[in-house]
């Protein structure tokens, strides 16, 4: 039994939708940290890029504005999902919009543009942040699927470490924001892709793992 368990559980580690979920939940984490770490940086930027000096309140508005236009996306993103019972398509398309998004905002004229694009990137963001959890059980069935959450769970927030660090890197290396951007705008790009391949016509798929019961788990103690 026990190595029949283990067999299952390489099963789900090494499960090619399983990767690709991770892979997929890897790419908009990443946008998701480098948007809440680098924010302030980049209003900063914009301080020096348009020549202009924000008071507290006005970085703390700015701030805020991406994640106010953020919520009220992911909820109605997640309702329209629900009520078309669609993931595929609700967590790929916000994704392409927000890569968009990140890519183009530091190549704006305007202040308001800018802050707009912003906005955009962290609705496409959070939007399919919240679907996406829906796709592991509509592509995984069995006890399975709860090994699978896990592991792209693991893997998707080692992004919280390799965003903000390849953003920075990038950042010192051009002196501009906008090649860390770019390397955003791709991750997700390619989490659109993949979330599309696997879910073109993609059928449930059992991914079992057994768990060992106790063999005396149902035993009437004796008196």
């Amino acid at each position: 039994m026990r190595e029949h368990r283990e067999h299952s559980l390489r099963h789900t580690l090494f499960n090619k939708r399983v990767a690709a979920l991770a892979v997929v939940y890897f790419g908009i984490v990443f946008g998701l940290y480098s948007l809440a770490f680098f924010l302030p940086l980049i209003i900063d930027g914009l301080e020096e890029q348009f020549e202009i000096e924000f008071s507290l309140f006005q970085i703390g508005l700015v701030t805020a504005i991406p994640y106010g236009v953020a919520a009220v996306a992911m909820i109605l993103n997640a309702r329209h999902s629900d009520h078309t019972n669609e993931r595929v398509l609700h967590v790929a398309v916000p994704v392409l919009i927000g890569a968009a998004a990140a890519a183009c905002a530091l190549y704006l004229t305007s202040v308001f543009l800018v802050v707009a694009a912003i906005s955009v990137c962290a609705a496409g963001v959070f939007a399919a942040l919240r679907a996406v959890w829906q796709l592991p059980t509509a592509f995984l069935g069995g006890a399975g699927a709860a090994a699978g959450i896990a592991l792209i769970n693991s893997f998707g927030n080692l992004s919280g470490f390799a965003g903000p660090y390849v953003q920075g890197w990038m950042e010192d290396l051009t002196g501009s924001f906008r090649a860390g951007l770019w390397i955003v705008a791709g991750f997700m790009v390619l989490a659109a892709v993949i979330v599309m391949v696997i879910g073109h016509g993609a059928p449930r798929e059992q991914v079992e793992v057994d768990v060992e019961e106790p063999e005396d788990a149902y035993a009437i103690p004796a008196h």
